[in-house]
């Protein structure tokens, strides 16, 4: 049977959900929030969606579209945030030697980033009744049924190739404090840079489109058994310098997570350079000149000038992130290493969905401590807190977890080359503390 792709008419109404309605509805949800709740008591879909929505098509009674809409937009931090529960308990199931249960764990973070990323533009993955955004108070649904994954698949890759999902990147991406559109904005010499940005999401969401076309593969890790077939020693080692790399990539900034983001700067640069020519300016260094003209156009000068000059022409920090490198892994399933793959781009793809996520509530005049109802339970539930601390000391939790500086609560700290036996016994809580990425989510939609 041929892959079914997304009709004219789902393509239309992809186009015409709208992030400004979705940004206003997010503003609705004030009053809800003040009384410790997203969505109002009586908001028809705030409990069994996707069964009352179901139930509202096929009935007379027409659909409560304010509600729907206050419902798309309240997702998208609960999605995001999820996105980062199931990574968490991915990584924790890596470290524990299941990297089957992992690489099932990380493909729904993908997934629920997906979805997150989808909601803050106004378009609602719900089962296989989907919806679309186009008003504050309007959706329309769409006639086209395909189930979550295929549907998520679909309307990201097709979203990602309009300038909407190329803003969305360059205001997540925050390299040294400034958004990464505006960093480019004031390099013209470096041309449009808006390809990088839509294969980015394209790249990370490489799971998504595998599934979406074969769900036997997806049904391998969910339903399969995991060891009827011997298998080698899960090379643990790996998977312990996965952990420790993933959480120095993702060190809090005031405006974001600053080690990945000036990395997405030089790639981007690198990206720009390669898809033009050379300029006559340039002379035998035309990166070194782009480089150059990035700088001036941003005003940087002085010690950081020079810093700076060493980072982008690969002299300091010459090779990626160990996360960006796995994401562009494309290995089989039997692959040993296929779980840090999908875990990779999940992890970058929730980084998009955080930002989007940062920006939606920012617009709509909310900030992180207006929902503090709701995170503070949760990090009380996942043993993040017995008190739930202030929106603004979240950061200062950074330093108990991160083994950056060898910390006690570090995993650097437990036996090398790593093994599961003995961590479990020795040191479990530095297993427990690295699993808690939610607390990287709240860090990343505070900044």
């Amino acid at each position: 049977m041929p892959d079914q792709g997304l009709k004219p008419s789902s393509r239309n109404l992809i186009a015409k959900a709208s992030p400004e309605a979705t940004v206003s509805a997010c503003a609705s949800l004030r009053s809800y929030l003040d009384a410790d709740r997203w969505l109002g008591t009586r908001n028809r879909y705030r409990t069994d969606v996707v069964a009352r929505l179901q139930k509202d098509l096929r009935s007379e009674r027409a659909l409560n579209q304010k509600h729907l809409a206050e419902y798309v937009a309240a997702s998208v931090p609960l999605h995001t945030m999820d996105g980062w529960s199931f990574l968490g308990r991915a990584l924790q199931a890596d470290l524990m030697g299941d990297t089957v249960t992992a690489r099932h764990l990380a493909y729904y973070a993908e997934l629920r980033a997906a979805m997150g990323l989808l909601a803050s533009q106004g378009i609602g993955v719900l089962n296989n009744r989907h919806i679309a955004v186009t008003d504050p108070k309007a959706v329309s649904v769409f006639g086209q049924r395909l189930g979550t994954h295929k549907f998520a698949w679909l309307a990201l890759s097709e979203w990602a190739r309009s300038r909407d999902s190329t803003e969305v990147v360059g205001m997540a991406v925050t390299p040294f404090g400034s958004s990464l559109s505006s960093w480019l904005a004031a390099a013209p010499a470096l041309g449009t840079w808006e390809p990088r940005a839509r294969n980015w999401l394209l790249e990370f969401g490489l799971d998504l489109k595998r599934t979406s076309r074969d769900q036997e593969s997806r049904n391998e890790a969910s339903y399969r058994p995991a060891r009827v077939l011997a298998r080698p020693p899960v090379p643990t080692a790996d998977n312990a310098r996965f952990a420790l790399a993933l959480w120095n990539a993702l060190e809090p900034a005031g405006s974001g997570f600053r080690t990945i983001s000036r990395h997405f700067l030089r790639l981007t640069l690198e990206a720009a350079h390669e898809s033009l020519p050379h300029p006559a300016a340039g002379g035998a260094d035309p990166l070194g000149w782009r480089i150059e003209q990035l700088l001036d156009g941003n005003n940087i000068e002085g010690p950081r000038r020079e810093l700076l000059t060493q980072f982008l022409r690969r002299q300091a920090e010459p090779g990626d992130l160990l996360v960006i490198d796995n994401a562009r892994g494309r290995s089989g399933p039997s692959d040993p290493n296929r779980h840090l793959e999908v875990m990779s781009r999940a992890t970058l793809l929730l980084v998009m969905a955080t930002g989007a996520t940062r920006q939606l509530l920012h617009q709509a005049g909310l900030e992180l401590a207006d929902a503090s109802f709701w995170w503070g339970l949760l990090g009380i539930d996942r043993g993040l807190w017995a008190n739930a601390p202030e929106a603004e000391e979240l950061v200062d939790l950074w330093g108990d977890i991160t083994a950056r500086d060898g910390g006690s609560a570090g995993l650097a700290q437990c036996r090398r080359p790593y093994d599961p036996a003995a961590s479990v016994t020795t040191c479990p809580t530095p297993l427990t503390r690295l699993s808690h990425l939610e607390l990287i989510g709240l860090w990343g939609i505070a900044a």
